[in-house]
Order: C-alpha cells, then structure tokens, then sequence
C-alpha cells in the first residue's frame, strides 16, 4: 500500500491539550475516515497536517518527501476544509471565487463552473444568505477548485441534513474517482463514511490507539451477545463489554471466538463497534 503522506512523531502541546506523539500513514487513493469525539484531538491532526498550524515538533511527509510548508508549490497539492465560511460571509459567490482562484495558478474554471449550475449557486448570491447546506458544497468547490491530490476534510457534514449530508458525499466521491486522489474526513458520526471509507483512523485523548484498512480491523474483532446474566470468559481476547438488562455484549478478538459459549451470538463488527468497545472501553485505549 502507498502512502500519500506520513505523520512521525507529531506533537503538539496546548496548556490544557497534548496532541501525540502520533505515528500515522494516509494511504494513497483512498478515503480515510478520522473517528472521534469531539475534543478528541481531529481539528488539532489535520491542521497540522495541512501546515495551518504545524505540529511543535515531528515530521510531515509527501509522497515520501518531508514537507516544508514554505513552500507554495504544497498548496497546489492537497487542501484543508473546514465547516466554516466566516470570513467570506460578506462576500458574494463571485468576489469570493474570485480571491481563492488569484492564489492558484491551477485553478479548474470550468469544474468550478459546471458544479456552481448542478448546484444552482449564482454568482451574485451573498455567501451569507446561503443555507447551510449549500454553503459547505460552496466551501467544497472553493477547497477542491485547483484539483488538488489530497483532501483534508474538517468535520465537513456538522449540522447538515441527510438530504444534504448525501449530496455532499456523492460530490465527493465523483471527485475522487476522477483520478486517483486521497482524502481524509474527519467525523464523530460512524455511520455516514462506514460505506464510503478504505481506512479509519480512531482518535482518543489526542492519540490514535488504532488505525488501519477498515475490513483488515474488522476481521480482526468480533462482537459478541450472550444473556444478561452469563458469566463471561476470563480471556484477554476480550477488550470489553457491557451489560444490560437484555443481553451482555462485547467484542472478542477473531481468534478466540472458540472461549465463548456456544449458543453466543457473533457477528462482525461496525466501526461504531470497534470505536465504542475497543478505543473507548478497551484496553487498547
């Protein structure tokens, strides 16, 4: 598997924050799903992955190249999005189009064009005036308009309808399927990139206790049921569980679904499961 980027090391210290040290790879042409709750650390990852506000210390990487955010020619590459329009709120469509393509000598018109009529977005309309929904398929065009190979998405779909939430993902992976470009999306809701994602990485506490190709991950665990008032294996296969009034349930590693009871119900894991059993309650984290 190829990587786009690499992260060595990064940190980041805040006075009541640590971010790292994190140790992670964004493989190429794939979708990476950033999982965790919000003050887990997302926001503080990719800016210092995007350079907008770089790690304290640690190493970027490129394609193999450690990146020097100096440089213009890395903003040609890749792109940070968050959900915020703020500063263009007294702009119209057209001025803000406008000041983003001046910083890009590569910049698509004709992409940006045909997305501007699917979305039915004029050229005079203030930014501000724009629903929610379509300020952040505007704040899309403005991050991909220079086609850049990776996306850094910043909890892009937060507060929007699934109406909305839908269009945004179908845009997303049209873009991507274009060529063959990486993007990384940062979330606290599992279920809307548990179709769309490769790779998933899971944040906890400004650390990433696990990470990898999703279906690999998934092989690897089992979530299990048994009645509320079984006695449960002593194995350290078993991350954790909880129990209720209806049933006990918990996840096992793969290869020690033997220990359990035969009449145990085992199925494979979601990445909901997998973040709340294993990252949030299990000794991985």
């Amino acid at each position: 598997m190829n990587n786009i980027m690499e992260v060595h090391n990064g940190r980041t210290n805040y006075k009541e924050f640590q971010l790292g040290p994190i140790d992670i790879d964004i493989p190429k042409g794939m979708i990476t799903a950033l999982i965790g709750r919000n003050g887990a650390g997302k926001t503080t990852l990719l800016k210092g992955m995007s350079g907008i506000s770089p790690f304290q210390d640690g190493d970027v990487a490129y394609n193999g190249t450690k990146i020097d955010f100096l440089d213009p020619n890395i903003r040609t590459k890749m792109t940070y999005i968050s959900n915020d329009l703020q500063m263009y709120s007294d702009f119209t469509v057209k001025q803000a189009l406008n000041f983003i393509s001046s910083l890009h000598k590569n910049w698509d018109h004709s992409w940006v064009k045909d997305m501007l009529i699917m979305f039915q977005i004029q050229p005079h309309h203030q930014i501000h005036e724009l629903s929610k929904g379509m300020k952040m398929k505007f704040n899309l065009l403005l991050g991909l308009g220079h086609q850049p190979e990776l996306v850094l998405l910043d909890e892009p779909t937060d507060g929007l309808d699934s109406i909305s939430r839908q269009q945004f993902f179908d845009l997303l992976q049209g873009y991507i399927e274009k060529e063959q470009r990486s993007v990384v999306i940062s979330t606290h809701y599992t279920k809307e990139v548990e179709s769309i994602c490769d790779y998933v990485i899971f944040m906890k506490n400004g650390a990433t206790p696990l990470y990898g190709e999703v279906e690999t991950l998934k092989e690897s665990y089992k979530v299990f049921s048994l009645p509320p008032n079984e006695t449960i294996p002593k194995t350290t296969a078993i991350l954790s569980f909880v129990t209720s009034t209806v049933e006990t349930k918990g996840i096992i590693q793969s290869d020690a679904v033997t220990s359990l009871p035969d009449y145990a119900i085992v199925k494979k894991p979601t990445l909901d499961d997998l973040f709340l059993f294993v990252v949030e309650k299990g000794e991985i984290a």
